[in-house]
């Protein structure tokens, strides 16, 4: 569960916590936008993310990867198929709307929308499964992404590297 202790002040909720972290310490403008339609396109992008993106995403991972490991039942298959649907679906909406007129979700210029959707789609390492398979916008954008936060995505994902690396999940896709 994503969470800060920012001294005393604690919060959780990815979302909250990026959009808490860019107005508190004055990030750059492009990360939350202070001119309100822009800001709202971030904002359109986090509420999205929660109930699409991310529960196709993680719920397929959880069913079929942690589920399995955490309680040595087999995956629900019913629910992986729903979370699958979603995660194709949401795959779709990225591209054609959020991604169909910029680099990044909301300019050319990464925000945390970006991030957050990165590093949704950066869990898919640790598998043999690429999210952005015959997918060429969401695959540049991928890299894009991953090129603006550089060298700070590869530490942060270094032990998806290493268990991928390891073959921890191989197969269970």
């Amino acid at each position: 569960v994503p969470a800060i202790d920012d001294n005393g002040f604690c919060l959780f909720e990815s979302s909250a916590i990026l959009k808490y972290i860019a107005t508190k310490y004055k990030l750059p403008d492009h990360w939350y936008p202070s001119d309100v339609q822009r800001r709202a396109k971030v904002d359109e992008y986090l509420s999205w993310h929660a109930s699409n993106l991310r529960m196709g995403a993680a719920g397929m991972l959880f069913q079929k990867l942690l589920l399995p490991r955490m309680t040595g039942r087999s995956p629900d298959e019913k629910r992986v198929e729903e979370c699958q649907k979603i995660l194709k679906r949401s795959l779709g909406l990225m591209e054609t709307y959020f991604l169909k007129d910029h680099k990044f979700i909301i300019s050319d210029e990464i925000s945390i929308a970006d991030l957050q959707a990165v590093c949704e789609l950066s869990q898919f390492i640790i598998t043999e499964v690429d999210p952005c398979q015959d997918r060429p916008r969401l695959a540049q954008w991928m890299s894009d992404c991953q090129s603006a936060l550089q060298p700070h995505f590869d530490e942060v994902h270094k032990m998806l590297y290493v268990a991928r690396d390891k073959g921890v999940f191989k197969g269970k896709l």
